[in-house]
């Protein structure tokens, strides 16, 4: 059918472009060094003995987010991921 054919690329694209997204940022953050981590220090709202963790912690966890939305059988995880962490940033730019 061809509307199904229409709907899987739209949801390929999609996937492409959201994993391109989290891969470029994660890449951005990691290559930054303690950038990054000045970059945090403005989100009070979280622990200052936190803040080194996320900084090394997030960039890995974007980086695998885009890996795991370009394959079929990981996407599913991978947008849960990707919901995941659009919520937690949402929140924190909201805060």
């Amino acid at each position: 059918d061809r509307g199904s054919v229409t709907r899987e690329r739209l949801v390929l694209a999609g996937r492409l472009v959201l994993a391109a997204v989290f891969f470029y940022a994660g890449v951005v953050k990691a290559s930054a060094g303690g950038q990054f981590l000045l970059a945090l220090l403005p989100f009070t709202f979280v622990p200052a003995s936190w803040l080194g963790l996320i900084a090394a912690v997030l960039p890995v966890v974007e980086i695998a987010t885009g890996a795991l939305l370009l394959w079929p059988r990981t996407a599913r995880l991978g947008a849960a991921v990707a919901l995941t962490l659009l919520i937690i940033f949402c929140g924190a730019l909201g805060w």
